[in-house]
């Protein structure tokens, strides 16, 4: 039997073949560029290896500055005196300190002789002076910004391969430092959260074993890790619970500074650790920063709104406040199956929480422009 194919049938078919000859030349495009690209990053880390000595977030500025410099030791040695610039911006805070022992500190209304207070270099009563110009917003009104940040926060190290780079703080530091952003706030070292003010939230025997466990004992504490939930998403790694101390740090003792008026924004990078719960590590969150802040919040203000828009929903804080009406916890976030998975719209609080939690759960890849188009809404009738 003889099929005769139609002139329709065959132009179809010719149009057919036409379109998979375009893909296919578009396909081996991608694949040349991709190749490209593969050369570009392997010139790049060839480029990191020579300069494996130098800070890296130093490299990466001086490669994407647009600075005019042939040889890059060059920019290494402009970037380090820069750096101690920053450095003694950042020592500004102790240069009028009076001597030990005439000095007073507080901490959300407490106040107690000694060690400085958490999160704050020592300081008289009253507010302090901005060391550097503050800047305008929108409205044209001046906003005193304090920026919390620890030199060592980018030696830590979660491990070979794990998402979470804590070397990306300092990274980010050293780009406001070379736009010369760190001029425009009044920068500070957090000093480390104790463990009483880690137990504020987190249960004792939880914090207790994040200050005792390290990568030579984790062997023979299988069964509390396992319990913690510390294991592949949330590591063991050098210097864990110093870590926790000084991004909690950081948070908590921008809270204080809010509550004394001493600025009106309070940045702190190596915060946000949002998924850590009362007894247990989440997402790699370990302590739950955000919360403690919140906590600090609550002593001065009758109520806090705590807004997250990172992709992951914020589990760890809404947990924390799920049953009541001094904070509002909004959650922007990818939902489905997605870490951790949970919240949806009808989830809303309870007890008297109910209604004090918001969660907005979004669809992969929505745009800047449809994002806006909730965001704005919500949060206009959320700060009325």
């Amino acid at each position: 039997m003889t099929t005769t194919w139609s002139e329709a049938k065959w132009d179809a078919l010719e149009k057919l073949v036409i379109t998979s000859q375009e893909t296919i030349a578009k396909m081996q495009e991608d694949v040349n560029a991709m190749k490209s690209n593969l050369s570009t990053v392997n010139e790049r880390l060839s480029d990191l290896a020579k300069l494996k000595t130098l800070p890296f977030a130093e490299e990466l500025i001086n490669r994407y500055s647009g600075r005019k410099v042939t040889n890059p030791f060059e920019a290494m040695a402009s970037l380090k005196q820069e750096d101690r610039s920053v450095e003694e911006l950042t020592r500004s805070t102790a240069r009028h300190t009076p001597r030990e022992g005439n000095v007073k500190h507080s901490w959300g209304g407490r106040q107690r002789w000694g060690d400085a207070v958490l999160g704050q270099g020592p300081t008289t009563e009253g507010n302090e002076e901005m060391n550097s110009p503050s800047p305008t917003g929108p409205d044209g009104v001046k906003r005193k910004v304090s920026y919390f940040y620890d030199p060592e926060v980018g030696n830590y190290y979660y491990g070979q391969g794990h998402p979470m780079k804590p070397h990306r703080i300092r990274m980010t530091h050293a780009l406001l430092a070379h736009y010369g952003l760190l001029h425009q706030m009044h920068v500070l070292k957090p000093n480390p959260a104790r463990e009483k003010d880690l137990c504020r939230f987190h249960a004792d025997d939880y914090v207790s074993f994040l200050r005792n466990i390290t990568p030579e004992t984790q062997q023979d504490q299988l069964r509390q890790l396992k319990r913690f939930n510390v294991g592949e998403d949330c590591p063991v790694f050098d210097g864990l619970y110093s870590f926790c101390q000084t991004y909690a740090g950081g948070s908590v003792g921008g809270a204080v500074k809010l509550n004394h008026g001493h600025c009106d924004i309070v940045i702190n990078w190596a915060s946000g650790l949002h998924h850590a719960k009362k007894c247990e590590a989440s997402g790699f969150c370990y302590v739950n920063d955000i919360v403690l802040a919140i906590l600090e919040l609550l002593k001065v203000h009758e109520r806090v709104l705590y807004v997250d828009i990172d992709i992951h929903h914020g589990d760890g804080v809404e947990e924390a406040f799920y049953t009541t009406d001094r904070v509002m916890t909004v959650s922007f976030h990818k939902f489905g199956d997605y870490f951790p998975g949970t919240r949806d719209i009808r989830d809303a609080g309870f007890g008297k929480g109910k209604y004090y939690s918001l969660n907005v759960p979004l669809d992969d890849g929505i745009d800047d422009e449809s994002y806006q188009s909730l965001f704005k809404p919500i949060m206009g009738k959320l700060v009325l």
